[in-house]
């Protein structure tokens, strides 16, 4: 690897194989953008040019290239588009090591043995990092030296990346850099984590955790210890109870608490705030979302709340909107499920007896495990 004067990389190359550069312009070039690049390779003393206007995705060799260092810029025909360059050194003095079947992923268990990648593959609960995971203790990438990665956690709903560097050595621990990643694993239950090494390829490992009774009680447990200690002044905010209690204790159910607009519904009285539930799942080899709509409401809300109620009748009307065939309602101590032109009475769950009750904590992930 060498740097510039200012200390940025620059990639290394030998005159044989010769360097391939790989142009694509983005998708809808042939209808929205004007197709063609024009390409200048210069090395501080000559400077080559190459007008392609055929077609949206180019490759080909820089041939005959002498030892030095170059650049490579790329102007698009259409002035939407930004140029983009590419400094590079070719040097046969340094010896590149081979870099194909360099991208792999080399696992130990708990005892020190190897685990075959078939095993890492599968659907497996990567939101224990901080804990020690389960079927892993120690997970490394093994790149070129200093070798860039980049790491994203991909679903329908949304997507975040971060990017890490091998060390000099060619290895990366994997653990260690997805740490940052961490708090969106622990928000969704289900999520494709892509590791992306440009050049060498990419691979996929399937993060899912299964919402069992003992796990959400243990979860539950812990939260209303917390709870408890500010109930009074949370149950009287509801943007403490929010932060507070609610987005933490849907997190354990699974998946990730956001906030909804509906004027309509809360103009009636006894709502205070209306979110929807986005959960992720996999569906053959996609992960899609699930959106629930959750109404917040004042404690002693049942009256209103009954077959023909004011506070059901404007639930029954955000469903036929939202073309959803279900929500939730919770005043904080207690929670249900409201289904869409249904006249049955609401079957409340009671958040503190599931800390304690697996039979009913079983019941309610079967309420919520109902569908979107």
């Amino acid at each position: 690897m060498k740097t510039t004067e200012s200390m940025h990389e620059l990639a290394v190359f030998n005159s044989h194989p010769e360097p391939i550069l790989s142009i694509k312009l983005p998708d809808g070039a042939d209808s929205k953008i004007k197709p063609g690049v024009l390409i200048l390779l210069h090395n501080g003393e000559s400077s080559e040019t190459l007008s392609l206007t055929d077609g949206t995705e180019w490759q080909f060799q820089l041939t005959d290239l002498q030892p030095g260092t170059y650049v490579v810029q790329v102007i698009p025909v259409d002035k939407q588009l930004a140029s983009e360059y590419k400094a590079f050194v070719v040097d046969d003095s340094i010896e590149l090591m081979p870099t194909v079947a360099r991208f792999n992923l080399y696992a130990l268990d708990h005892e020190g043995e190897e685990i075959s990648q078939e095993q890492l593959f599968v659907k497996q609960d990567w939101s224990q990092l901080d804990n020690g995971l389960s079927f892993c203790d120690e997970l490394l990438v093994q790149l070129p030296p200093n070798w860039t990665l980049r790491i994203s956690l991909y679903s329908s709903v949304y997507i975040t990346t971060c990017t890490c560097r091998a060390n000099e050595d060619g290895e990366l621990d994997l653990l260690g850099s997805m740490i940052d990643l961490l708090p969106y694993l622990k928000q969704l239950a289900a999520v494709s984590v892509i590791l992306d090494a440009g050049e060498l390829g990419s691979l996929k490992l399937t993060h899912y955790r299964e919402s069992s009774p003992p796990i959400v009680q243990d979860c539950i447990t812990e939260l209303w210890s917390d709870f408890e200690m500010r109930r009074e002044q949370l149950l009287t905010d509801a943007e403490l109870l929010t932060q507070f209690w609610l987005t933490p204790l849907f997190e354990a159910w699974g998946g990730q608490l956001q906030l909804m607009p509906d004027k309509k519904l809360l103009d009636v009285a006894g709502t205070r705030r209306l979110f929807q539930w986005v959960t992720c799942e996999w569906e053959e080899d996609t992960v899609l979302a699930h959106h629930i709509p959750i109404l917040l409401v004042i404690e002693g809300m049942e009256d209103s709340l009954v077959s023909g109620g004011e506070l059901r009748v404007a639930c029954n009307k955000l469903l036929i909107t939202r073309k959803k065939r279900r929500m939730l309602v919770t005043d904080g101590l207690r929670i249900a499920e409201l289904r869409k032109n249904s006249p049955l009475g609401l079957n409340w769950f009671d958040i503190e007896v599931m800390k304690n009750d697996k039979h009913n904590t079983e019941t309610w992930l079967g309420e919520l495990e109902g569908g979107a």
